[in-house]
């Protein structure tokens, strides 16, 4: 890297919280503390999501933490209330609800468990002897041949053993982490509290995840009690992963059933607004005829109505003067008759489009998935392996069969209607014709009760259908000796939309998390002990800053630990393989400014490319001002010390072991392995500078810095949070 050069800007109304790059895209994720989340396509600034957009209702709190899955394509979004939201990006579309977290999540990381048994295809059988191809295509809203959400024809649903398997961990405030399958399905928490003794009080300041989901990182402050009163332990902990694979293919297919039940009820729902919309508007026309009517009636000063003056013609086969009038003027002349017709026709024809070849198959494909998500939910809760609500999954089943029913009920009534409506309308042509040649009406020619059944259900409204509770699923329902009206049928819909997302939701609300962890203890290493009663440890002075990466060899963990007047570099490298050895090596060093003389203060780090550490810091001018600088480090040239569980006995931290070097061995006792040396000095000169490959000046109101290493660019926030200046390399 020569140089870096100024690529984009923006300035924002409100401080931001978060600032985080899709992987591999010119994309930046901004969290604003008004509560508004954006992302944006540098250098453009064009927003290409936003939760105000996004989400389907008004968040009750506000976002705190944010992360992208790898491919670029979701976010995983959460809030202070404990929730996690997943949405995808291009669509902007709400997926799924995490309600697991105990508290406010500190921390979201997306990673890709790598696949085995490459090329092998398994299918996924929902039933022991029925898979979804049975049910064939399911087609789409606008389209009875689109195939937009299920399988083609003679397929099979197959799980792809060669594409790597997303898992998504939340670590909220409290301590409490969770690990989500595909951000679908939790299957496992940890807690912090566990690994340390009852009377302390751990507190996460940062998380890191292997990108091959080898291992789980988390640095923590604990406060503890010890002879010497009151200190806080700032540690680095590593986890491994005890999920087996033997518990893989279950977890698997229930994150396919939930990723297809999504979807469904997606469909589902959208198809069932649109059998409500297409039985309203076979109501509407009726009623619109009987509003051309009464206005009529207000004409002549008649008290009236167009169901009477129906009635009364079929009985006496001779109109009043009023209906003569509406027949003739509006009906014939006015060609209301055909109009009324030719919509009438294409609203029942399109409800029982959408009610038997999409809301039917999509209820009943949907039925299948929650039937086959029932029976992996009660074997993976009684294991301890993944925790959803099989309660919740057993609702959602009766909501969706009351619906399957109520749209038979509806179609049923949409046929009655039809035939009713086909004699109704022969019936007034023919009376409009005997009306123009003044001949006599033949009643004997046309069915009187299907037209009198039509008069009374359908043109007036029916104060007999009432509400009544569904059986367990709390949905509004017709007793089945009742009429189902326009009005009852649309209350209905509002409910169970309602129900069958809100259900959708909860299925992954289950109060019982996991009782078989996904992550046990490794390794631990106390990096510091800050004694809490001498005032120049105070908390609120002390800001621990870290940065993680993964190397083909090892995994480094870089942290800046601020001692005294200066800013201590650590870096912690452990291996990639599995040795059965779980100690690493450690480093320090303290960076450099471009004078050779230490840093004054580091604001933020991260990882630039793979063998260097990119560091945003205030350093001291020739004359003596403070000014901001952006400087590169080499840190695989740093000198890394084996570290071993004997240090951790000591009661001090590894770099405050190393500040103390000059002490003898009877006052502070060193493992054998730890010998001094000329490397080694006394107190800060101790620690060997770092100088800096390449440095370039900031603004001097820069406070902190986001990497893209593939895209080789660095966001930079202003300390006032309130804007962005983004810079790109040359190379």
């Amino acid at each position: 890297m020569e140089s870096l050069e100024h690529w984009a800007e923006q300035a924002f109304q409100s401080s931001i919280t978060l600032l985080r790059w899709s992987p591999g895209k010119d994309l930046l994720a901004v969290v604003q503390d008004s509560g508004d989340v954006d992302i944006f396509r540098v250098p453009s600034w064009a927003v290409v999501f936003s939760l105000a957009a996004a989400a389907t209702d008004p968040k009750p709190s506000k976002p705190c933490a944010f992360s992208w899955k790898p491919n670029g394509q979701t976010v995983a979004i959460g809030f202070r209330d404990g929730t996690v939201s997943i949405y995808c990006v291009e669509s902007g579309q709400e997926r799924y609800v995490l309600r697991d977290a105990k508290e406010a999540p500190a921390e979201i990381e997306w990673v890709d468990w790598e696949a085995r048994n490459h090329g092998y295809k398994r299918p996924v059988t929902l039933f022991t002897e029925l898979d979804e191809a049975a049910l064939g295509p399911l087609p789409g809203l606008d389209s009875p041949s689109k195939d937009e959400h299920g399988v083609p024809a003679r397929g099979t649903l197959m799980i792809q053993e060669d594409k790597p398997e997303s898992f998504f961990f939340t670590a909220d405030v409290g301590g409490h982490i969770t690990l989500n399958l595909a951000g679908v399905l939790p299957v496992g928490t940890v807690k912090l509290a566990d690994v340390f003794p009852p009377q302390d009080k751990p507190k996460l300041l940062n998380t890191w995840l292997a990108p091959d989901l080898s291992n789980f990182a988390a640095l923590v402050a604990n406060k503890t009690q010890t002879e010497q009163g009151a200190v806080e332990d700032i540690c680095l902990l590593e986890f491994c992963f005890q999920l087996s694979d033997a518990d893989r293919a279950p977890l698997q297919r229930a994150t396919a059933h939930l990723e297809h039940i999504n979807r469904l009820v997606t469909f589902v729902a959208e198809t069932l607004q649109a059998v409500e919309k297409s039985w309203t508007a076979a109501f509407q026309l009726a009623r619109k005829e009987t509003a051309a009517f009464e206005v009529l009636m207000e004409e002549h000063a008649a008290e009236t109505d167009l169901v009477l003056e129906l009635l009364n013609l079929l009985v006496t086969g001779v109109p009043s003067t009023i209906l003569e009038s509406y027949l003739v003027q509006r009906l014939h002349n006015g060609h209301g008759l055909k109009a009324w017709q030719k919509g009438f026709e294409a609203a029942i024809h399109n409800l029982r489009r959408v009610a038997c070849l999409q809301l039917l198959s999509g209820a009943e494909r949907l039925l299948l998935h929650l039937q086959a998500l029932r029976g992996l939910g009660t074997w993976s809760n009684n294991r301890g392996t993944a925790g959803f609500d099989v309660a919740q999954v057993a609702a959602l089943v009766e909501t969706t069969r009351h619906i399957a029913l109520r749209t038979e009920r509806i179609q049923f009534e949409a046929m009655e209607m039809k035939t009713g409506f086909a004699e109704f309308s022969r019936w007034l042509a023919a009376v409009g014709h005997s009306i123009d040649t003044e001949s006599p009406l033949n009643v004997e020619d046309f069915e009187l009760s299907k037209i009198t059944n039509y008069i009374r259900r359908y043109l007036q409204p029916n104060p007999d259908c009432k509400k009544q509770t569904s059986l367990g699923v709390g949905l509004p329902s017709v007793d089945p000796v009742s009429r189902a009206d326009q009005e009852s049928f649309s209350a209905f819909v509002t409910e169970a939309v309602d129900a069958i997302r809100e259900g959708r939701k909860h299925i992954l609300s289950s109060s019982s998390s996991a009782t078989l962890p996904s992550l046990r203890m490794r390794s631990s290493i106390r990096l510091r002990r800050r004694n809490l009663q001498n005032a120049s440890d105070a908390p609120n002075e002390y800001k621990v800053l870290t940065a993680y990466r993964m190397g083909a060899e090892y995994k480094y963990s870089a942290l800046i630990l601020p001692s005294g007047d200066q800013d201590i570099l650590c870096i912690v490298r452990t291996s990639t393989v599995k040795t059965g050895d779980e100690c690493g090596d450690i480093a320090y060093a303290r960076p450099a400014a471009e004078t050779g003389f230490p840093v004054h203060r580091v604001l933020d780090i991260g990882y630039f490319d793979e063998n260097h550490l990119i560091v945003l810091h205030h350093s001291l001018s020739s004359d003596g001002e403070i000014i901001s600088e952006l400087s590169t480090y080499r840190y695989k040239e740093l000198r890394f010390e084996r570290l071993t569980p004997e240090a951790q006995q000591l009661g001090v931290g590894e770099l405050d072991a190393q500040l103390q070097r000059q002490v003898s061995l009877e006052t502070l006792p060193m493992p054998p392995t730890r010998q001094f040396d000329p490397y080694v000095h006394q107190g800060l000169d101790g620690i060997p500078l770092l100088p800096a490959v390449a440095t370039f000046p900031m603004p001097n109101d820069s406070a902190q810095l986001q990497v893209n290493e593939r895209k080789a660019t660095v966001a930079v926030l202003d300390t006032e949070r309130r804007r962005i200046t983004v810079y790109i390399s040359d190379e």
